[in-house]
């Protein structure tokens, strides 16, 4: 929060940053961080991803490699907010980004790091979209229908 990084310094309601954390839930040397500016954390430390297309010795074909840092934790990130959405599609940007937040994982080592503390869980995540899916569809329901004008 000392030195801005953008666009997570902008302090829009939309966007969602993420921190890199080791597999056990440390922040990771190389990752931004910030009780303000930075919300949740995602493993970034040696994840393993699919390719596909020519590795770097130029050979064609798919495969896995171990890749490091921010631009693994984010993608993870990405994941989880598209598991919300698909268990809850009428959440605007705002309510998943807060589902996203209210539902990681506490991990002291991040306390002060970022503005949660946590790692993000797609279980939780997805668990909290489902409820809230059906809570705003019960309150959408009552007072309409065949039911309610009995």
């Amino acid at each position: 929060d000392v030195k801005p990084m953008y666009p997570a310094a902008l302090g829009n309601a939309n966007i969602l940053t993420v921190a890199s954390t080791t597999l056990d839930g440390k922040l990771e040397p190389y990752s931004n961080f910030g009780a303000r500016s930075v919300h949740v954390a995602a493993p970034g430390g040696d994840v393993g991803a699919g390719l596909w297309g020519p590795d770097f010795l130029g050979a064609a074909g798919a495969g896995y490699v171990r890749l490091t840092g921010t631009s693994m934790a984010t993608p993870v990130t990405a994941g989880v907010a598209a598991l919300v959405k698909s268990a809850y599609p009428e959440a605007g940007a705002v309510e998943l980004k807060s589902l996203v937040m209210s539902t990681g994982v506490p991990s002291p080592a991040l306390s002060g790091v970022t503005a949660t503390a946590s790692v993000v869980n797609a279980s939780l995540a997805v668990n909290a979209a489902q409820r809230a899916a059906l809570m705003a569809a019960l309150r959408k329901g009552f007072g309409t229908g065949p039911v309610a004008q009995r």
